[in-house]
């Protein structure tokens, strides 16, 4: 065998245990306007869900209000074999809002989808009170969507500048992050305010019953994989 076969095989080897692990639990991928994209990085996203879904992992991917690409997007993913579907926070009253703001959200419509073995792509507008459509904040949304889901973890993808350094590694993110230490970290501005709303709401997902959630650079060849299915750990985790 040769060394690249080798490398090959243990490369499958060290998926299995993090495979078990996620099969059958649901993971919620926020890609913001922030995040890298465009045709090339649509087609490997719709790849690497495409792979997630084929060995049991339910992906429901949020899309920020301002990002284009639904459409394509959701093309791309039947292109490579998943069976996705586009919908809004509108779709089933996912998510209903006042002043702008979510003020509550519904699983219900996603749950069955994911059941039925779609993997949805909801852009981040929700029904507001009055009866109006308005865009939400899609940080805020795909963190109250992966608690309604239960779901076992949040990826939000983000610029390479946006993840948070290592200090004692410069070129590397800060690997693992306690939600007690956010609030100190806001305040003496090491985590910027551009940032401290997506933290934020990574901190209310976890404190709700995510596992976990993660920053991640999605300008990064097979990030969701790698951080999904490897030791890797190419991101932000924030846990308790």
């Amino acid at each position: 065998m040769s060394n690249t076969e080798l490398v090959r095989a243990n490369i499958l080897t060290e998926a299995l245990p993090y495979i078990q692990r996620y099969n059958g639990k649901t993971v919620v991928i926020h890609w913001g306007d922030e995040a890298p994209s465009g045709q090339e990085v649509g087609e490997a996203m719709a790849s690497d869900l495409t792979m997630l879904r084929l060995v049991g992992i339910q992906v429901v991917l949020v899309l920020s209000a301002g990002c284009p690409f639904q459409t394509r997007l959701v093309a791309a993913l039947n292109r490579a074999g998943s069976r996705a579907v586009g919908l809004t926070g509108v779709d089933g009253g996912s998510i209903v809002a006042q002043d702008g703001s979510i003020v509550r959200v519904n699983g219900s419509l996603l749950s069955d989808c994911l059941a039925q073995g779609y993997t949805p792509v909801v852009t981040a507008q929700a029904l507001c009170e009055d009866g109006s459509v308005c865009a939400v904040d899609g940080d805020s949304a795909a963190g109250k969507l992966a608690v309604a889901l239960k779901a076992e973890k949040l990826i939000h993808l983000l610029a390479k500048e946006q993840l948070l350094k290592d200090s004692a590694e410069a070129q590397g993110p800060v690997p693992v992050l306690n939600l007690s230490r956010v609030p100190a970290l806001i305040r003496s501005g090491v985590i910027p305010a551009d940032m401290a709303g997506k933290v934020n709401a990574s901190v209310e997902a976890v404190r709700s019953g995510v596992t976990s959630a993660t920053l991640l650079d999605g300008g990064v060849p097979h990030a969701i994989l790698l951080e999904l299915l490897s030791d890797a750990g190419i991101g932000t985790m924030l846990t308790h």
